[in-house]
């Protein structure tokens, strides 16, 4: 006599919940996420008033990135390898005081390096050295080891001012904004990275800027920004080809108003080359964009909302 056995409702349903479910295979995990500082309300209390965030390309995931302490925490950068992350670590929106931070790009031991009002890190294309911003009041372009030491000034000359320092491909130049009072147009140049004469790369009657993600993934294009940042507050991201000196329009924009060069719009290539990441205003506020390499499309990012820059890391696999 054959006996038959009653299976239990719930059984069923996780059998079927189990029949139904699909894996994430390794091809639909991303293969690269966004590091991203912004205002983080949640965290104010803990004194952490703009901070690093994690997030997939499409916004999720959102988690706050590991090691931090300043309270203000912009401009972070990764290295050519994709194993460090670079950032400015500051008490407040200014060099002074701040410091360079470094870390594993998991978040693990985070470090300061030991130079002293300084930021706006770029890692050189060897990822031995490091070109950034150094001077409470005068900031110049300085170059140093990428544990920070045998630091020195390579650039400006005396009455002359360098933000947004980046490195040409061949690891032999470096690229910063120029700044000069009561300059007619500001310029971005480049300089020899054991000092020398500047040279001219493009000039604007705004505030053109790159930055340590400004260089595409190929080494062949410099991806600048120009930024009125009082006037129209408009943006507009600009193409320069290192090879054959011709320059494309990417895309205009509202950025927003702000007088402080830690809250500018800053570009970051993603890793495809195909598109780039800026902040943008929006009516609800201030967002992270992935903006295609011609303009013409402008895709905003969830959980980015007041962001100011951002880079590109390789996600964990």
């Amino acid at each position: 006599m054959k006996r038959f056995h009653t299976v239990s409702p719930a059984a069923l349903l996780l059998a079927g919940a189990l029949l139904s479910f699909t894996p994430l295979r390794a091809a639909d995990s991303p293969k690269w996420q966004i590091v991203c500082s912004r205002v983080n309300r949640s965290q104010a209390a803990a004194g952490l008033n703009i901070v690093l965030h994690v997030v997939n390309p499409d916004g999720s995931g959102d988690r706050l990135f590991p090691g931090q302490s300043a309270p203000v925490n912009v401009f972070p950068t990764c290295s050519p390898d994709g194993k460090r992350l670079a950032w400015t670590s500051a008490p407040s929106l200014g060099f002074a005081g701040s410091n360079i931070s470094v870390a594993n790009t998991d978040g693990s031991e985070p470090r300061s390096l030991p130079m002293t009002n300084c930021g706006m890190a770029a890692w050189s294309p060897d990822g031995k050295r490091l070109a950034y911003v150094s001077g409470a009041e005068q900031p110049a372009v300085w170059v140093a080891g990428a544990d920070g030491t045998d630091a020195r000034q390579v650039s400006p000359p005396a009455g002359v001012g360098g933000l947004f320092p980046f490195w040409l491909p061949d690891g032999k130049s470096i690229g910063y904004t120029r700044l000069k009072k009561d300059a007619e147009r500001l310029e971005i140049v480049r300089v020899p990275a054991e000092g020398g004469e500047e040279t001219v790369v493009t000039e604007s009657d705004a505030t053109p800027m790159a930055g340590a993600n400004a260089l595409s993934p190929d080494g062949k294009r410099l991806l600048y920004i120009i930024f009125k940042p009082t006037a129209s507050k408009s943006a507009a991201a600009h193409v320069w080809g290192l090879e054959d000196k011709v320059e494309s329009l990417a895309g205009e924009w509202e950025a927003g108003d702000t007088k402080n060069y830690f809250l500018w719009p800053t570009p970051a290539w993603t890793p495809d080359g195909k598109s780039f990441l800026a902040k943008m205003r929006t009516p609800t506020g201030v967002v992270l964009f992935k903006i295609s390499d011609d303009g013409e499309t402008k895709t905003p990012i969830k959980n980015t909302d007041f962001c100011f820059s951002a880079t590109a890391i390789p996600a964990p696999q």
